[in-house]
């Protein structure tokens, strides 16, 4: 009698290369979107810490300049 080949419900050692090579291939692609995604992050947060920057630049300097106007508008109260 000759050999009767792998049982059904195992797959051959060809397609086991095959699916492994596949799994690789799937892990590897979803690697690089985790990369791009996390890149994409990075950049999202360094824009948001810079236009956080640039609102507390516009705040402080309108907070000065209505302190100005306000010593200023005192002074004059006094001196008049």
């Amino acid at each position: 009698m000759g050999p009767r080949g792998p049982p059904p419900n195992r797959p051959n050692p060809t397609e086991r290369v095959k699916a492994e090579k596949l799994a690789q291939e799937k892990i590897k692609e979803m690697r690089r979107q985790v990369d791009d995604a996390a890149a994409e992050t990075m950049e999202l947060q360094r824009a948001l810490t810079q236009e956080a920057k640039d609102a507390k630049a516009q705040f402080d300097k309108a907070l000065r300049e209505q302190a100005f106007n306000c010593k200023a508008r005192l002074h004059q109260d006094w001196m008049t």
